[in-house]
């Protein structure tokens, strides 16, 4: 029978592309529902240096550089 994502990601180590779309959307919904708060918490990793760079971040959070910079920029 059919086999759930959990099951597999878990047995084999391995992203699926609709996990990652699900990571991607959480993100995005986050963002939208709180911009400011969330470039904020972004700004303020950066700035502790908690993450290195832009791309560390967007790794860290599961969206693209290009988001990163555009939001850090657009606010």
């Amino acid at each position: 029978g059919p086999v759930s994502h959990r099951t597999l990601r878990f047995s084999f180590k391995c992203q699926l592309p609709s996990l990652l779309q699900l990571r991607h959307r959480e993100t995005n919904h986050r963002i939208k529902r709180g911009t400011q708060d969330v470039v904020t918490e972004w700004q303020r990793l950066l700035d502790d240096g908690v993450v290195k760079n832009r791309a560390e971040l967007a790794r860290r959070v599961g969206v693209s550089r290009a988001r990163i910079t555009r939001a850090l920029t657009h606010t």
